[in-house]
């Protein structure tokens, strides 16, 4: 009998062991899985905010890069702008100036009889023209359009019939006792008048041009201003939004856990 009572206390201590040791056993794997998912949480929840604030941040980036693109596109066109188009009709409108100005010398030329003013007259006309030249010249490279091109080709080619036209009305004019060739001079006068009318007209056209491509310039400027403004605003409302979800993200994997630490 006490032999029996024996073996059974070691059996009921054996089994108790094993109870034990099971018990243990599956907490152990119920702490590791615990401790796994807490990690995947955290993972989770790292890489959502790592998305968000990288979404956030690119964002950013677009719009820095968007807002200077656009800030040099508008640096470029106003440059363009005074660089090409005012220079334009600066330099057009010195041109008809001069224009101008020698066909009131050559008249002064013709109606004088006193041979000093009309050699004065002639040497106006000459120094005149040499700036008139150094005009067409200097403007001709800084032609892109081509219908200035067009109205500036066709400018030259009446002051070339002009300016010996207007030359030869002088020569042809009565000077002290030289009674002069007043047929040959009224000749001269009309064909060189012509040419003057041509220049006017190309002239004033190769102006209206320029004033039409710097209208057209700033009007893109308007444009492209209008269009980088909407994607900015755009792209900003983009940041605030994630901005937020970032916020709620982060309040989320802080009050969470907290709210499980307090329920323990």
């Amino acid at each position: 009998g006490e032999g029996c009572a024996g073996c059974h206390e070691q059996v009921r201590v054996a089994v108790v062991g094993i109870h034990h040791r099971s018990v243990g056993q599956r907490r152990g794997v119920l702490g590791r899985r615990a401790r796994v998912a807490t990690i995947g949480t955290n993972l989770k929840t790292a890489v959502k905010l790592a998305l968000s604030f990288g979404l956030i941040l690119a964002l950013m980036v677009v719009v820095s890069y968007t807002g200077s693109s656009a800030a040099q596109t508008m640096k470029a066109n106003q440059e363009a702008t005074y660089a090409v188009d005012l220079e334009t009709l600066d330099r057009a409108h010195a041109i008809m100036e001069m224009r101008m100005y020698i066909a009131r010398r050559v008249r002064d030329g013709i109606i004088q009889v006193d041979g000093a003013k009309i050699d004065a007259a002639v040497r106006d006309v000459d120094g005149t023209e040499a700036k008139l030249q150094k005009a067409f010249d200097e403007l001709q490279p800084m032609l892109s359009d081509e219908t200035c091109k067009r109205a500036l080709d066709a400018l030259r080619r009446a002051y070339a019939e002009y300016s010996p036209a207007m030359h030869e009305a002088i020569a042809a004019s009565p000077r002290g006792d030289y009674k002069g060739d007043i047929p040959r001079m009224f000749a001269a006068m009309d064909k060189g008048g012509a040419a003057g009318d041509r220049m006017d007209a190309e002239g004033n056209a190769l102006i209206h041009r320029a004033k039409e491509n710097a209208k057209a310039r700033a009007e893109l400027t308007d444009v492209q201003y209008g269009r980088s403004r909407s994607i900015a605003v755009g792209l900003t409302l983009g940041v605030l939004f994630l901005g937020i979800l970032a916020t709620w993200i982060i309040s989320r994997a802080i009050a969470t856990p907290l709210g499980k630490a307090v329920a323990v």
